[in-house]
């Protein structure tokens, strides 16, 4: 089908580290990407530096980066359909809502003709509009219900109650859920104190007492006094 081959649909995937990103949600792809999706004699790309990106034959591309606070003033030239960010309980809300802003921006996309009626389309040129998203993979942060994302995703956070239920939804799910994951492994995880296992093998949020905070060094600001 010609108007799938030609969908040119855009996604960004990112977490904090650009180490962390290589080691980890990257060889996971590319471990079950086949790689004839971005097969360079059929238009394909695989490009590591200096902009990372996944070309694949129908033209939808991958942009891999790293989402450090310091760094994120480069996501304001990002043209995206969809963004996914891993770990994101590692990543600063500043950065989150910059990479937030540029979801949806990309107009290019060839939506197929049997899809072109379910989708919205925009108000001003009429043009279906390709489904635009914005993940977050997460362990339930240190801060708790102190955290940002519980604030602006836990169905229990009043603001999300107040604001942004209509925007954004959240999913729990268990390491006791993964069919692909071994026996001997989820015992390893489960031996752990109730604790640990709470949080990072049942995805539980804490409550957040006595959390240790850590602040960025951008927040803080110089103060000047005049001795005359």
């Amino acid at each position: 089908d010609s108007s799938v081959s030609q969908s040119r649909y855009r996604v960004f995937i990112g977490r904090k580290s650009a180490t962390a990103l290589r080691k980890t949600i990257m060889q996971t792809f590319f471990k079950v990407c086949p790689k004839e999706l971005y097969d360079e004699k059929f238009g394909g790309a695989n490009v590591l530096s200096p902009v990372a990106y996944t070309k694949f034959i129908n033209g939808s591309m991958i942009f891999w980066g790293h989402l450090d606070i310091a760094d994120k003033e480069s996501l304001r030239s990002l043209e995206i359909n969809a963004a996914i960010i891993d770990q994101a309980e590692e990543i600063d809300e500043s950065v989150f809502i910059e990479l937030d802003n540029r979801v949806g921006r990309w107009d290019k996309v060839k939506i197929p003709e049997h899809l072109k009626d379910s989708c919205p389309r925009n108000e001003f040129t009429g043009a279906p509009m390709a489904p635009a998203y914005h993940i977050l993979l997460i362990n339930p942060p240190d801060e708790g219900e102190f955290s940002w994302l519980w604030t602006k995703f836990h169905p229990d956070s009043s603001d999300w109650q107040l604001y942004y239920k209509d925007r954004y939804a959240y999913f729990q799910s268990s390491s006791s859920d993964n069919k692909a994951l071994p026996t001997e492994n989820l015992a390893t995880l489960k031996s752990r104190d109730l604790e640990w296992v709470r949080r990072f093998v049942d995805g539980e949020f804490g409550r957040g007492e006595g959390a240790i905070h850590s602040i960025s060094p951008l927040s803080y600001l110089a103060l000047y006094r005049d001795w005359e």
